[in-house]
C-alpha cells in the first residue's frame, strides 16, 4: 500500500512545482503611500515599565498589518527606519521599540534576562490595541533582535503570526555568547559597553550628524575606550593608537558614505582622515591611574 502513495505524492509535488510562480526579489511591491511618522510611545508591560515604541504608519485610513523590530541598537538607527518607511509605503504599520532600559526605554539592563520574554508578549498585544492595528503583528531583526523574535514567540502571543529572523545569533553555548561553554570576549564587551545606558548618546559620532561633516574642517571626538585592557604602561612608555573610521573587523566596516551600516550596503567611499595633534588640538588617550600595591 505504500507504492501507491509514495507514488502520487512524488507526482502532486512535481506538478505544483510546474505551475508555481517563484517570487521575484527584485521586483517588490510597489511604494504607494505617505508616511504619518509619530514617536515616544510608551508602551507599558506588566511589571509597570514602559518601553518607546516609534510608529512609521501608512498615511491612509483603515487598519493595518503591523511589523514589529524590537531593537536594543537604538530604535532611531537610519538603517532600521530607512526599512520601516519602506514598508509603511507598501502598506505596512511598522513599530521600531527599544528595548527595557536602552536609550528611551525605562527599566534596568540584563540582556538575557526572563522579562525579555514577557516584555516582547506584551508589546505585541499592546500594539494590538492600538486603532491602526488589524490583529495581525509579525517581527523581524538581526542579530540580538532575532533573540527578541525567538523569546517573544516562546510565551505564543495570539496576535503574533510571523516572525523573521535574520543573521541568527547561532547556538548560545557553541557560538556566542559562550564558545564550546566559555563565555567570549566580544560578547562580554558587547554587553558591558551598553549596560548603564552607555554607548547612546555618541555626540558627533552617529550617522546621522556623519552626514553633515564639512571637507577639511576639524571635529572633536570624544571617544570612550570600553574595551577592557589587561596592560601596564610604565612612565615614559609610548603607546600605539590606531585611528579607524569603524570597528572593523571586530564589529561592521564603514561604507563611508554616512550611512548607518547594518551589514547590507555595498556603496563605498574611502575616506581620508587626519588626527591632529598640536598646541590648537591636544589629542590624546586618558588612562586609570591604578595604585601600587
Amino acid at each position: 500500500m505504500s507504492k501507491p502513495f509514495l507514488f502520487v505524492a512524488v507526482l502532486l509535488v512535481c506538478s505544483t512545482s510546474v505551475h508555481a510562480q517563484a517570487p521575484d526579489p527584485k521586483s517588490p511591491s510597489p511604494e504607494k503611500h505617505a508616511i504619518r511618522e509619530s514617536r515616544g510611545h510608551k508602551a507599558a508591560v506588566r511589571d509597570g515599565v514602559k518601553l518607546s515604541v516609534d510608529v512609521y504608519c501608512p498615511d491612509i485610513d483603515g487598519k493595518h498589518p503591523v511589523i514589529l523590530i524590537h531593537t536594543a541598537y537604538n530604535n532611531n538607527s537610519p538603517g532600521w527606519t530607512n526599512r520601516a518607511k519602506g514598508f509603511a509605503r507598501r502598506g505596512y504599520v511598522v513599530a521600531l521599540s527599544d528595548c527595557r532600559s536602552r536609550f528611551d526605554s525605562e527599566g534596568e539592563w540584563d540582556p538575557f534576562g526572563a522579562k525579555r520574554k514577557t516584555d516582547g508578549y506584551d508589546l505585541v498585544e499592546w500594539l494590538v490595541k492600538q486603532p491602526w492595528c488589524d490583529g495581525n503583528v509579525g517581527m523581524m531583526g538581526q542579530s540580538y533582535m532575532c533573540w527578541t523574535q525567538w523569546w517573544t514567540a516562546t510565551q505564543s502571543p495570539p496576535s503574533l503570526k510571523a516572525i523573521v529572523p535574520e543573521v541568527a545569533p547561532p547556538d548560545p553555548l557553541f557560538n556566542g555568547p559562550y564558545q564550546n561553554g566559555i563565555l567570549v570576549c566580544w560578547m562580554r564587551d558587547r554587553a558591558a559597553s551598553q549596560a548603564g545606558r552607555t554607548v547612546q548618546n555618541a555626540g558627533a559620532v552617529n550617522a546621522g550628524q556623519l552626514i553633515e561633516i564639512e571637507p577639511k574642517k576639524v571635529y572633536e571626538y570624544t571617544l570612550s575606550l570600553w574595551r577592557g585592557t589587561g596592560n601596564v604602561f610604565q612612565k615614559g612608555h609610548r603607546i600605539r593608537i590606531e585611528i579607524s573610521s569603524s570597528f572593523f573587523p571586530y564589529d561592521l566596516p564603514n561604507p563611508g558614505t554616512g550611512e548607518d551600516n547594518i551589514g547590507l550596503q555595498t556603496r563605498k567611499v574611502i575616506a581620508e582622515q587626519k588626527t591632529l595633534h598640536d598646541v590648537k588640538h591636544p589629542s590624546h588617550v586618558v588612562l586609570p591611574i591604578i595604585p601600587a600595591r
